[in-house]
Order: C-alpha cells, then sequence, then structure tokens
C-alpha cells in the first residue's frame, strides 16, 4: 500500500463502505489526497454514536498509518434540522 494513489483507494474504501442513516448526513471533497469531511448529527447523542460505532473504531485503527498529518476538526452545534440551501447558486424550478 506503498503509493498514494493505493493510500487514496484504502481510504476511500474505509468511507464509502460505512453505513449511512438518517441521523448523519456526509458530504465529501476529495482533491489530490485531502479530503474534506462534513458531518451533521440530529443531536449529541446521534454524534456520541457515531463515535462508538463499529466503523469509527475501525476507522481509529487503521486510518492513522495513511494519514500525512492528525486530521483537523470543527465541532459545533446549529440549530437546525437539514443543510440550507446555497441562495447565491438557486436553481430554478420547473
Amino acid at each position: 500500500m506503498g503509493t498514494d494513489a493505493a493510500r487514496q483507494r484504502r481510504i476511500d474504501d474505509l468511507y464509502h463502505g460505512q453505513v449511512q442513516g438518517p441521523a448523519r448526513r456526509r458530504r465529501q471533497l476529495a482533491a489530490d489526497l485531502r479530503r474534506v469531511q462534513v458531518e451533521a448529527f440530529r443531536d449529541g447523542d446521534a454524534g456520541a454514536a457515531h463515535v462508538q460505532s463499529d466503523h469509527f473504531k475501525k476507522a481509529q485503527q487503521t486510518l492513522p498509518p495513511h494519514l500525512a498529518h492528525t486530521p483537523r476538526i470543527v465541532n459545533f452545534t446549529v440549530p437546525q434540522d437539514d443543510w440550507s440551501l446555497l441562495g447565491e447558486m438557486a436553481v430554478p424550478e420547473g
């Protein structure tokens, strides 16, 4: 797993193999070997359940050797329950 391409495939396999549920919405942007991952949780309990899940524990065991740096995080609570629309790029309906 020495090449950058192989490393990226392994990371992609781990992320895309996760079970998606209504408590979590995930959007990713992969550019070169950087990954921006945005996760939103219904509430603190849903976030805690994610961190305690089997797939998160697997990622903790398997991802670090493939990372160039410790991931950075921004963590905050937003008083809404869905993604907002980007009005500046609204798509006409119809």
